[in-house]
């Protein structure tokens, strides 16, 4: 009996769907979410960069496909290695352009009834980081 059930890469490599904000996992002592602009969205990433062993690799290839110089796109990346990642990037991105928009995607491509988390959890991660 075999489910119907894509692996993660194939299911991180459908388009995010933009303008969507699930607010149930902002603290209530932060500001309000804001809509990311439509062009920081990147409508294909393609799967096999989750084969990317080094965490800054992974990053430097989906941000080869970013458009935008002030996106830090952490698709592919995992609570464990988007720490690593912002350690090495964040400083320098924050000095170059004063303000970022940090992708984390919203876990809708994560299927239901799977060891994974239902909702994105690179979002409290990256939170946790800058707090």
């Amino acid at each position: 009996f075999k489910q119907n059930i894509p692996t993660f890469a194939e299911a991180a490599a459908k388009p995010a769907i933009p303008n969507t904000i699930n607010t149930k996992f902002v603290k209530k002592k932060q500001r309000p979410p804001v809509k990311i602009p439509q062009d920081a969205w990147v409508q294909f990433r393609d799967a096999r960069i989750f084969g990317i062993r080094d965490p800054l690799e992974r990053y430097a290839a989906v941000a080869a496909l970013q458009t935008r110089p002030d996106v830090l796109d952490l698709h592919f990346q995992s609570t464990r290695t988007a720490p690593l990642v912002l350690d090495q990037v964040l400083d320098e991105a924050l000095k170059a352009r004063g303000q970022l928009w940090l992708v984390t995607g919203s876990g809708h491509h994560v299927p239901r009834g799977t060891h994974q988390l239902c909702h994105g959890v690179l979002h409290s991660t990256v939170l946790n980081y800058l707090e």
